[in-house]
């Protein structure tokens, strides 16, 4: 087991499949809910879900700013997974809309727009050829968001198509699908070995 402690946030969403891979891969955790169980953490997953409904309930309780300074001024690493890559964002577009909002925690250089795909009907698998990780993965997309654009300091590791749908920016690692649904902790692992966990 790594000596590391992963936070896993948990007001919404698919927390408790992350934390079955986190215990799978012999890592220790610590379910966030509010600011101070952010302390004694040494990287924090964002899971899936409602990115904003995520928003409210992390406003409501004061850990949405909490969060962000912890990635913007602490340098905490993370995992963030669809909604986890969304609010990770500098620039999210509502799907199908002109407008956006700044409401993310404006950490990584990325311009993301939710339910880029379409609705939950719109949902597909697909395998992924990801270099150096997994020859052929699993990928769920469950009303995934797409990176529009991003910056140069973020390495692209996977594409569906054309689009990015495997980021890392720094020891952070992004994705616009849902790892914790595949039958592969291949994701998971790289994650933890990129912030020195194993």
């Amino acid at each position: 087991m790594g000596n590391n402690r992963i936070g896993i946030l948990a007001v919404q969403g698919g927390f408790d499949l992350h934390v079955e891979c986190i215990q799978s891969l012999a890592c220790s955790h610590r379910l966030v809910r509010n600011p101070e169980d952010l302390n004694n953490i040494d990287a924090l997953i964002v899971p899936g879900g409602e990115s904003t409904t995520m928003q409210w309930i992390m406003k409501k309780n004061g850990l949405f700013p909490a969060i962000k300074t912890a990635l913007l001024n602490n340098s905490l690493p993370c995992f963030g997974t669809c909604a986890g890559l969304i609010l990770a964002a500098t620039t999210i577009y509502n799907d199908h809309e002109d407008s956006h909002n700044d409401e993310g925690f404006g950490y990584a250089p990325m311009c993301v727009t939710r339910n880029a795909y379409g609705t939950q009907v719109d949902s597909f698998e697909t395998d992924l050829n990801i270099p150096h990780i997994q020859e052929k993965f699993r990928a769920v997309f469950i009303r995934a968001p797409r990176v529009l654009s991003h910056g140069k300091e973020i390495k692209v590791l996977a594409r569906c198509e054309k689009d990015p749908v495997l980021l890392q920016y720094k020891r952070s690692l992004f994705t616009t699908f849902h790892p914790e649904l595949s039958n592969s902790l291949a994701v998971h692992k790289y994650w933890l070995d990129l912030i020195g966990n194993r």
